[in-house]
């Protein structure tokens, strides 16, 4: 039996050595790092000095003073109070006492849920100079306009988020849940264009002189009006559009109903439509067209220059998402699928949007 304790206690000791080792080789490339103002890698190093200290071995004052810094480089005051805390509980006559203090009084702790969805941003009254607290403000805007939900500390004042305001305060803590109102004017006027293709399918009876599918490309231009309601989005639009082919062209307008939700910068929606095209189509006689069946004579010249022409109505979807970089401008991408009495119609196409105003 004592064989075996001393086994597992020698066993024991050499974990323990290598786990020391792995710390030493962690806290060089650390001072490395530090003197070359490389914060991020600190921090992912010091990420794994805690993973060795859940192992059993402890962290130094300096060790967590290192983290306090790299934490203050990314914007994360949480995290910088919480390691500067520790490292002046294992060192308390350190001099970054001053540093803990003055976090202290010129930040608060915030909660913020709610703006998913929303395209605003948190704004600061009189924002400050220190360029950890200008990250900090910029952290939390980021985290809530990704997943609409902020926890952590702000510099003390007063921020406004779309129609929310509230003041931060190193006294209390605060948890609000925002209101999803977008800065965008409630009624837009909105003007896109861009690039469709279309695809015109066969349609028919057998034997019937139907024009042969084709595939066609061409310009759109649209006219829209766009109701924002929070996270929400409808729009009514009135586009035209010219596809052309080497032997035909099918231009025509379409009036579309747009559904969809906000998801910060984005929006994905559909709607019904329904258009009104002109085509022409030169050489759309079959092989089994009644009026010249293959073979006869001059075949190939009847089917070249054979023409057809008129108007289609047709019903369908449109099914889309758009992509906000500002309040003005956005790029848009499409797709949709209608249906006139004889064939489908398959169109998508890329555009970008220009709003003018209320």
């Amino acid at each position: 039996m004592s064989y075996l304790f001393l086994f597992i206690l020698s066993v024991a000791y050499a974990v323990s050595d290598e786990i020391k080792a792995e710390q030493a080789r962690l806290r060089a490339e650390i001072r490395g790092l530090v003197e070359k103002d490389a914060w991020q890698g600190v921090e992912k190093l010091y990420q794994e000095l805690l993973l060795l200290e859940s192992k059993g071995i402890k962290l130094d004052a300096v060790d967590h003073l290192q983290g306090a810094v790299s934490a203050r480089e990314s914007g994360n005051i949480a995290a910088t109070i919480q390691r500067l805390e520790i490292a002046l509980e294992l060192a308390p006559n350190m001099k970054e006492k001053s540093w803990l203090v003055s976090l202290r009084e010129k930040t608060g702790k915030v909660k913020l849920t709610g703006a998913l969805g929303s395209s605003d941003s948190l704004q600061m009254e009189n924002p400050p100079f220190e360029p950890d607290l200008v990250m900090a403000i910029r952290v939390a805007n980021n985290s809530l306009q990704e997943t609409g939900k902020f926890s952590g500390y702000l510099p003390t004042g007063l921020y406004r988020f779309g129609e929310n305001s509230f003041e931060v305060s190193n006294a209390i803590a605060l948890n609000i849940q925002l209101s999803r109102a977008s800065t965008l004017p409630p009624l837009m006027l909105a003007v896109r264009s861009g690039i469709n293709v279309t695809r015109m399918g066969l349609g028919g009876k057998k034997n019937n002189p139907i024009p042969l599918p084709f595939t066609g490309a061409g310009p759109i231009l649209g006219l829209k009006v766009e109701q924002a309601k929070k996270h929400w989005l409808m729009a009514a639009e009135l586009a035209i559009n010219a596809p052309l082919h080497p032997n035909a062209y099918l231009p025509g307008m379409e009036v579309v109903g747009l559904f969809g939700r906000r998801t910060g910068k984005g929006s994905f929606f559909a709607g019904p439509s329904y258009n009104v095209s002109y085509l022409m189509r030169y050489g759309f006689l079959n092989n089994n067209s009644p009026l010249c069946k293959k073979g006869c004579a001059d075949f190939q010249s009847i089917q070249e220059n054979s023409l057809i022409q008129g108007f289609i109505t047709s019903f369908g979807g449109v099914l889309g998402y758009r992509w906000e970089k500002n309040d003005k401008f956005a790029l848009e991408f499409q797709s949709g699928l209608r249906k006139d009495e004889y064939r489908w119609y398959s169109w998508g196409g890329a555009s970008t949007s220009f709003r003018l105003g209320r």
